[in-house]
């Protein structure tokens, strides 16, 4: 929050109200913090928007592009401390680059809480399994599967996949 007021204060902007969503993720758009925020904005309580960067803004790309089609429409500016961003087609696509990548982000690191979730309740050890042999007969199975048989042969051999 220390960045936003100095970014703020160098800009010579009053700040209306400061909202933070602690402990909920940006990739929903229902958030308590974010909620208030786009009422203000329909509101027309302030003219810009401002976030420390544009992974605060939301962690998916649907989210982030709901919420900036929302402030542009409102006629609202919103700016990022960490970079700058124009509403220019270029910024715009600049934008969406950064926001896939913020949506990356936040799915590997929802995939390392969980991996570091089951790590550690489970035993740490090294296990060696056998290795399947290959063959040309060889079939993968699932409940639910359809069997495609090769063209080279009536009877050769069939691939089993799941649908």
């Amino acid at each position: 929050m220390d960045a936003l007021r100095a970014e703020a204060a160098k800009l010579g902007y009053e700040i209306v109200q400061e909202y933070v969503d602690e402990g909920y993720s940006g990739a929903s758009l229902d958030r308590p913090a974010m909620n208030r925020l786009r009422d203000a904005a329909r509101a027309k309580a302030f003219d810009v928007v401002l976030f420390p960067a544009l992974d605060r803004l939301a962690r998916s790309i649907a989210v982030q592009r709901v919420l900036l089609s929302d402030f542009r429409r409102l006629g609202l500016r919103v700016e990022f401390v960490a970079m700058q961003s124009e509403d220019t087609k270029e910024g715009r696509v600049l934008l969406n680059l950064l926001g896939s990548i913020a949506e990356y982000e936040g799915e590997a690191i929802r995939d390392r809480t969980l991996y570091g979730r089951g790590s550690a309740a489970s035993p740490v050890g090294a296990i060696r399994a056998p290795r399947p042999s290959v063959t040309s007969s060889m079939t993968a199975t699932s409940s639910l599967s359809s069997t495609i048989r090769t063209p080279w042969s009536d009877e050769g051999p069939s691939l089993t996949s799941a649908v």
